[in-house]
């Protein structure tokens, strides 16, 4: 991953990916982090995006003490790296609980620990190595740029850019979200409205930021997203009965 990555070359690597699979325009769905990048290929590529679900939506701009707290994460993180070879475990404990924190407000379930390295004794032994390999001493500035300043070098789309849009757009605010109240959800959700696109607003209740891993149905649907720059596989589960009916009722054809 270049140290300049930020979500207008995250949309080009969703459009190549596309490409590559010579896949015909798509529903697109995002969480968090991803909830952007489906947005921004959506601005960039909007023949490609027959609509959006996005869930957890990023705000307009990052909050100061959201940037604060991300960085936070990543000092800790280094902090366990300082005296390599000797590495400071409670420091990579303390990054992990930071981050589960913000993804999950601390709520652990079987599926929240396997998709986030979790701080849990029983779970250490394992988490631990894995986050270092993926997140070692030379891949710091990566992780730093996935971590932090992905988030934090974001300006709000003008409205002439979110015009261009061709697609309707469903919104989904997590209620129990500790980082980003639904006031920035409704804030992004006037933005769109203003700019003339199809947009609605539905809220999870008491779900965190990551609430469909920890709110999730008996039936659910998993979704494998792939990018191609950062090399990365990562498996969300949806509210599968909600999107079904939206695109359902978005698209004339599909």
């Amino acid at each position: 991953m270049s140290i300049d990555w930020r979500r207008e070359d995250a949309a080009d690597d969703l459009a190549a990916f596309m490409d590559a699979l010579n896949l015909p325009p798509c529903h697109v769905v995002g969480i968090s982090m991803g909830s952007c990048i489906a947005l921004q290929t959506a601005v960039s590529y909007p023949d490609k995006v027959l609509s959006l679900f996005l869930i957890s939506p990023l705000p307009l701009e990052e909050p100061r003490e959201v940037r604060e707290g991300r960085q936070e994460i990543y000092d800790c993180w280094v902090q366990g790296w300082r005296n390599y070879p000797d590495v400071d475990v409670t420091a990579f404990k303390d990054a992990m609980i930071g981050a589960n924190q913000l993804a999950y407000n601390n709520i652990h379930t079987p599926l929240s620990d396997a998709l986030t390295p979790s701080p849990c004794i029983r779970l250490a032994e394992y988490n631990i190595p894995r986050a270092m390999r993926n997140y070692n001493r030379d891949r710091l500035e990566e992780y730093h740029t996935a971590s932090v300043k992905f988030f934090a070098d974001r300006a709000q789309h003008s409205l002439e850019k979110l015009r261009g849009l061709k697609c309707p757009v469903e919104l989904v605010h997590c209620d129990g979200d500790v980082a980003y109240p639904i006031a920035f959800a409704q804030e992004l959700l006037e933005r769109l409205l203003d700019a003339g696109v199809d947009a609605e607003l539905d809220v999870v209740e008491g779900a965190p930021h990551f609430g469909t891993v920890t709110h999730f149905t008996e039936r659910v649907s998993v979704s494998l997203i792939y990018g191609a720059s950062a090399c990365t596989l990562t498996a969300c589960v949806f509210f599968p009965d909600s999107i079904r009916e939206y695109m359902t009722l978005s698209s004339p054809t599909r």
